[in-house]
């Protein structure tokens, strides 16, 4: 992956990261105006955000590892032209149910292209500046969901749905044009065989412990449906781990749970995000259950991504002046000093209060996930980057689940919510 040109695979992928996170945002707080102009319920809405998020979960651990077997350049661009076809789906579906289906479809192309995505554009920079590549990506990933809730809510307002999907066809071309065009068609060497056995039981490990975690609240957490699954993902994670044990190529990298300060930047990670996702999630909740349109409360949400967003570009040089660690702890603390204010924050009280709150959160996760992400790529070797990526990317998935899961119960729970 090395001869690939840096900025060409960066280019590439950023645009498809800003194609695949466009709605992200504006989906959360979109639901019911989408359900009213298909005549469907807000709950068959919630699947259009929870269905992407389990399907690319479940193909994440198989991409991680093609990318490094056959090449992250072939996985990313066949995950790319399914991610391109869901999108166009989702813009004609005349249904719920054909709209959640395309919604499959894009996180199907999500799952392959997102991985294989990181492990290309930081596998064409030496580990030394990979905080580069992981600053820009995240910088896309923040920026266009917030240029999505910008844009979005009057969108929908005015004019439906559809054009949310038709918006991230142009960049998703162009970045297919990059990849397809300009990339080198460069094969990754990697002793050993791919296993496709132990990325099956990762991916449906994963698969059932976000359906349990996203859907426990509808179902209720002692209902039969909730326990299947919960017994699922424990019996086939157990599975999971018998295999990676005897496999001579594992699906998640050794080094990752050997090498303590890669797995301790994971751990990290997964706890500030799960926090973080945890808030993004009751917050909007509680601004419309106020009485805001989904526009005013897209605006005023707006100050968590942009910060995040800001942050990207300046990552790299405070990373090189204070160190990985000291980037990772300050946004850590600057992420609990965000939150921290949100429980004094009244509906229709003192903006300055929430804005205050949402900008020192949004930089502290834009600090805190630029310096896991880069500590766990930087130490990772090159035939393995794959799965590097993959492992950051489920285990984010999965403490994002769980975060907005266990805040969002403590919310409607009739002890502690309002």
């Amino acid at each position: 992956m090395k001869s690939a040109s840096p900025r060409a695979a960066l280019t590439a992928v950023v645009l498809s990261t800003v194609a695949a996170n466009f709605t992200l945002t504006i989906l959360s707080i979109a639901l019911k105006p989408i359900a009213v102009e298909l005549g469907s319920t807000v709950d068959a809405a919630g699947w259009l955000t929870v269905a992407p998020l389990l399907v690319s979960a479940l193909v994440a651990p198989a991409s991680g590892r093609a990318s490094d077997r056959y090449g992250a350049r072939a996985v990313w661009i066949g995950g790319s032209l399914v991610l391109l076809a869901g999108l166009v789906l989702s813009a004609l579906a005349p249904s719920m149910s054909a709209l959640i289906a395309a919604r499959v479809v894009t996180g199907l192309g999500s799952g392959f292209a997102m991985s294989s995505g990181m492990a290309m554009a930081t596998g064409a920079f030496p580990p030394d500046r990979r905080s580069e590549p992981v600053s820009a990506i995240m910088t896309a990933s923040a920026l266009s969901p917030a240029v999505g809730v910008l844009v979005g809510g009057p969108l929908i307002e005015y004019f439906g749905f559809r054009l949310l999907f038709w918006a991230q066809v142009p960049p998703m071309l162009v970045s297919l044009a990059v990849g397809i065009w300009v990339l080198p068609n460069v094969r990754a060497r990697v002793g050993g065989s791919f296993d496709p056995l132990g990325a099956l039981l990762a991916g449906l490990s994963t698969f059932a412990l976000l359906l349990v975690l996203n859907r426990a609240p509808s179902w209720g957490l002692v209902s039969l449906p909730s326990l299947a699954a919960m017994i699922a993902a424990v019996v086939l994670g157990a599975l999971f781990v018998v295999r990676e044990r005897r496999a001579a190529t594992p699906i998640v990298p050794r080094r990752l749970y050997v090498d303590p300060v890669t797995r301790h930047a994971l751990t990290s990670r997964a706890a500030v995000y799960s926090v973080y996702m945890g808030s993004f999630m009751v917050l909007p909740l509680v601004l419309l259950d106020a009485g805001y349109s989904p526009t005013d409360t897209a605006l005023l949400l707006s100050p968590r991504p942009i910060m995040m967003g800001v942050f990207g570009p300046l990552a790299t040089r405070v990373i090189a002046r204070f160190g990985l660690g000291r980037v990772g702890l300050a946004g850590a603390a600057s992420i609990a000093f965000g939150l921290a204010l949100l429980p004094f924050y009244e509906p229709g009280g003192s903006l300055p209060l929430l804005f205050t709150s949402l900008v020192f959160s949004g930089t502290g996760l834009g600090a805190a996930q630029v310096a896991t992400a880069t500590i766990v790529t930087s130490r990772a070797e090159e035939s393995e980057l794959g799965g590097a990526s993959a492992t950051i990317t489920i285990s984010t998935a999965v403490a994002g689940a769980l975060g907005m899961a266990g805040l969002l119960g403590l919310a409607t729970h009739p002890k502690f919510g309002a």
